[in-house]
């Protein structure tokens, strides 16, 4: 006959199933120092922090495109005040430099007005082209002028170039003058001004 032994006692203090001591917490399982058996969730240690609130991107972008725009509004409105008042105004004539350093102004009378042909032929002993030039000083100064006569021939063809320089012209004074080629030609000529330049004259 066999002899049945009692359980052995669990060694932390459970009794098997059936056995004296009331209900076990479970099979196999182990109790810490305190009753609350292992894997169980760590007891609350107190109130959570809130969660940090999202940062509100919405509201500072609106307020750099207020700024943005409130900056392009004070910039047209400097440029308006700098340059509106400035418009419909006609600015004077820019004065021009001389050769003989003084500046003087062409206002409504340019040099190429006052210079008019009064007669383009041919010398008939030389074969030379002459034109015959009529200044009249339209400035408010005393002036000198350098003048350029171009010689064409019947079909539009350059036979040659001449000028002249006629000095210290009074304001309103006439003066006459003759600019020639230095090349003979044939035939019926034009004579055509190409450049007149008025200076200040010096002293």
């Amino acid at each position: 006959m066999t002899e049945q032994h009692p359980p052995d006692p669990d060694p932390h203090g459970g009794t098997p199933p059936g056995g004296q001591g009331g209900a076990a917490p479970g099979w196999g399982q182990r109790q810490p120092p305190g009753g609350a058996p292992y894997g169980s969730p760590p007891p609350a240690w107190g109130p959570q922090p809130p969660a940090p609130p999202g940062r509100r991107f919405g509201r500072g972008v609106l307020i750099g495109c207020l700024g943005a725009v409130v900056l392009l509004i004070v910039i047209v409105a400097v440029l308006v005040l700098a340059f509106g008042g400035s418009s419909g105004k006609k600015s004077p004539p820019s004065p021009t430099t001389t050769n003989s350093g003084v500046r003087s102004s062409e206002g409504a009378h340019p040099p190429a007005a006052d210079v008019s042909i009064t007669s383009c032929e041919l010398d008939p002993s030389t074969s030379f082209a002459s034109a015959k030039l009529k200044i009249i000083n339209h400035s408010s100064k005393p002036s000198d002028y350098s003048i350029s006569v171009e010689f064409l021939a019947a079909n539009g063809t350059r036979v040659g170039e001449g000028g002249t320089l006629q000095t210290h012209v009074a304001p309103g004074e006439t003066a006459e003058d003759t600019a020639s080629s230095p090349t003979q030609a044939t035939g019926n000529i034009t004579c055509k001004v190409t450049s007149v330049e008025r200076f200040s004259s010096a002293g």
